[in-house]
């Protein structure tokens, strides 16, 4: 999207987000809900020197509860 908007003369999205693709409006307040988790868990303190990795969420089937 950005690069249509850079041809098009006009400005590009910040590169600092990203558009990531839900599936539906339908599937929004549980990707919100996710991003929240998410956030929260990258807001915990950590001792000193603990290394910060970072946060990865996984589509989870919903029937099974196992990675798809």
């Amino acid at each position: 999207m950005s690069d249509y908007l850079v041809s098009q003369g006009r400005t590009g999205l910040d590169p600092r987000l990203a558009i990531i693709p839900v599936g539906g409006i339908g599937n929004m307040p549980a990707f919100a809900r996710a991003a929240e988790i998410a956030a929260r868990a990258h807001a915990c303190p950590v001792p000193e020197g603990a290394p910060n990795y970072p946060v990865v969420v996984r589509p989870v089937d919903s029937a099974s509860g196992t990675e798809m």
